[in-house]
């Protein structure tokens, strides 16, 4: 059999309708929509706070008709981040004044909100069983095949690894540094089977964990809240109890 490359667009996961939410995968234009028709939309420490007031005040949206709004909001998040790097820029070359610092906050504030808005909409959602129309693909998926996806949510993942072929500690085509499976471990410790896909998630994945990191909205600066480097992938597969942070060193 020749190698095959196959692609899943956005809206290959919007099909899945197993969710105990009952809510399925949004689209772009879904993602507001979606979020207040979620239990976390009524949980206070879900903070949305900056991305209302952004939308108030770019778009004149009030915040009672946050929840219908349906601008794709791959299209928002792009301008806010052109935004946040242009005012960084000018913290960084002593450009900024009084005003920039203040719309960095905003712009910074909306980009992280909306960022784990994104996980924590997919998080809810994917938690049901496996989807049958990914789990029937990966089945019919072999070592020569590449999978390309656009989608943050691990549902074509959680198939994959349902055929006990594929394995997040080399799957991925990267090399995580540690995986949390009910304890953190190093890759090599995992005994898997070899045999399924290359699997490359162009958009990242909302089980990709990395250090938390931001603008010094002072000098414009990246930095992380910890030691740890910012490329440093790390790989969560599952819990099935409480759990500390990475070696005790990463608040939650």
């Amino acid at each position: 059999m020749r190698p095959r490359v196959i692609v899943l667009g956005a809206g290959a996961s919007s099909s899945y309708e197993d969710s105990p939410t009952g809510v399925r995968p949004p689209l772009a234009k879904e993602i507001f929509s979606a979020f207040h028709s979620l239990s976390i939309s009524r949980n206070r420490f879900v903070l949305i706070g900056y991305i209302i007031n952004y939308t108030r005040d770019t778009r004149g949206i009030d915040s009672i008709d946050f929840g219908a709004w349906d601008e794709d909001v791959e299209l928002l998040l792009t301008e806010i981040d052109e935004k946040v790097q242009l005012l960084a820029q000018q913290q960084k070359t002593g450009k900024g004044n009084a005003e920039t610092f203040s719309d960095l906050v905003k712009v910074q504030g909306a980009y992280n909100q909306l960022i784990f808005m994104f996980t924590s909409i997919f998080n809810e959602i994917q938690n049901g069983p496996v989807s049958i129309p990914y789990a029937i693909l990966a089945s019919e998926l072999t070592s020569e095949d590449t999978l390309i996806t656009f989608n943050w949510d691990a549902l074509m993942d959680r198939a994959l690894l349902s055929t006990n072929r594929w394995f997040p500690n080399d799957g991925y085509c990267i090399k995580p540094e540690y995986i949390f499976n009910d304890g953190w471990w190093e890759p090599p410790k995992f005994d898997y089977l070899k045999g399924g896909p290359k699997y490359i998630k162009l958009h990242g994945s909302t089980n990709w964990l990395m250090p938390y990191h931001g603008i010094n909205l002072t000098t414009g600066e990246l930095f992380t809240f910890n030691a740890y480097a910012m490329d440093k992938l790390y790989v969560f597969l599952k819990a099935t109890h409480p759990y500390e942070t990475y070696l005790n060193e990463q608040c939650a």
